[in-house]
């Protein structure tokens, strides 16, 4: 698994190098991703629009991503099953390293299928010098955040369920 900016900077004090991944957007089990790319500095922000559906290791991460927002916002807690994760954007500090996620959701609010689209503002990982008062994504949160990132950029490299539902066929003639 590729190792996501939090987890080198634990590991280095170095300025870390590399793709940022910026949005992740689900649509019809499909990922569109924005990303920065530090080393192509003509490039502000690309995106990636995949062909094929994401793993499902990838989809059930994403989607997990409610239990943060909801831990963030806990009058939704009693609403979790009809609450979709449909976004979630990254924002990075001056040393590229993970600092904020906005969550974009779709909540099925009554039987009759009507939603409300709830974004939220964007939430700090959690720093020991924050307040008690702060609301922030914490450790076990932030590990989720860097796992969905990872995903993402493995999806962006072809890992996608198409290619999993090929490894297991062989051509008999």
């Amino acid at each position: 698994m590729t190792k996501s900016n939090l987890k080198e900077k634990e590991e280095s004090t170095q300025k870390t190098t590399g793709l940022y991944i910026t949005k992740i957007k689900f649509k019809e089990n499909k990922a569109v991703i924005n990303y920065r790319d530090e080393q192509d500095l003509s490039l502000k922000e690309g995106t990636y629009t995949g062909k094929d559906e994401v793993t499902e290791e990838f989809k059930n991460l994403f989607q997990k991503a409610v239990d943060t927002f909801v831990e963030l916002l806990p009058e939704l807690k009693k609403s979790k099953s009809q609450i979709k994760m449909n976004a979630l954007r990254f924002d990075y500090d001056k040393q590229g390293f993970l600092e904020k996620v906005l969550f974009s959701t779709v909540w099925t609010f009554n039987s009759q299928g009507n939603v409300i689209n709830l974004n939220t503002p964007q939430f700090p990982i959690y720093k020991p010098e924050m307040s008690e008062t702060t609301v922030a994504i914490s450790g076990k949160d932030e590990e989720l955040m860097h796992n969905i990132i990872d995903k993402a950029k493995a999806y962006m490299n072809g890992d996608t369920r198409t290619k999993q539902l090929d490894i297991g066929l062989k051509v008999v003639k």
